[in-house]
């Protein structure tokens, strides 16, 4: 039988979106698989927080390949990757979650399965299941870190090649990861569409249906791109947060604090500090 973790990768710039992801999911998640988090020197209740010797907190390829290891090490087979901001919103479908889909990927021999709705910019067929769409492989976008289920071996295969072209960051992951030539060729999967049932449609209504399509309905509800987009919360995802969750404590704290002068400072520095790095790679020997 599949053994399953989740696994929380954060950094230690954001580790303040962690609290409040593992309250949402402790409330919305039941009977969650095991808790386990990356990616950050914090120690938080009731989960592990994965400790790697000489850690490079610059290096979030290496700390995810060491995290797996991890995982493997303690005798999980597969997991749900969840970044620091991608928050369920809603009441998950656990039983979907906890035991229908690992049966299906393992059925299957899927590499992972992106717990979203199919998007126009990613390439993917039919397949023999009425649910899921075959991602086509070596293609943009095949390879995403956002909310999926992974088997770690193949995680591993893919995270351990892009180690060694000296990729280090999460971005460039993504864009390599995807064109990258595998021995473990297992198929990969997406929704077609998800329709959560278990996601009040009272709440759904009170949206505009452009920002009601930021919300993704599949069985781990969430805001398609994050709380953050590129270091910031826009007004659609504040407004969603507010309609769903605002209630919450730690959720109010991080809608505040990314809205003060403070977060907007610390915020600039950290664009400025990025493009100036850019440029001396750009302009280097």
């Amino acid at each position: 039988m599949t053994r399953t973790a989740i696994l929380i990768v954060t950094y230690l710039e954001f580790d303040f979106l962690v609290q409040p992801l593992l309250k949402l999911i402790n409330h919305f998640w039941l009977e969650h698989p095991p808790i386990f988090i990356t990616g950050t020197n914090k120690n938080f209740n009731e989960t592990e927080t994965i400790s790697i010797k000489d850690y490079n907190f610059k290096n979030w390829v290496s700390t995810y390949y060491e995290s797996l290891k991890f995982l493997q090490q303690q005798g999980f087979d597969s997991f749900y990757l969840i970044l620091d901001d991608i928050h369920p919103i809603g009441k998950c479908d656990a039983n979907y979650l906890n035991l229908y889909l690992p049966q299906k990927a393992e059925q299957y021999n899927a590499g992972y399965v992106y717990l979203m709705e199919h998007f126009s910019l990613l390439k993917a067929s039919e397949c023999q299941d009425d649910e899921w769409l075959h991602i086509v492989p070596k293609s943009p976008y095949s390879i995403s870190l956002q909310f999926g289920y992974w088997h770690i071996d193949y995680a591993l295969s893919i995270t351990d090649k892009i180690q060694k072209k000296g990729i280090i960051n999460i971005w460039n992951y993504e864009i390599q990861g995807s064109f990258l030539d595998l021995q473990d060729n297992r198929p990969n999967f997406i929704f077609k569409e998800a329709n959560n049932s278990l996601i009040p449609n009272s709440k759904l209504e009170t949206l505009p249906e452009k920002v009601r399509w930021h919300v993704s309905r599949t069985p781990y509800p969430f805001v398609r791109g994050g709380f953050l987009y590129q270091g910031r919360s826009t007004r659609i995802t504040r407004r969603i947060y507010n309609e769903f969750v605002g209630e919450f404590p730690e959720v109010k704290q991080i809608l505040e604090y990314t809205n003060t002068p403070q977060y907007h400072t610390f915020d600039l520095i950290r664009r400025v500090k990025k493009r100036i790095k850019s440029w001396e790679l750009l302009f280097a020997d």
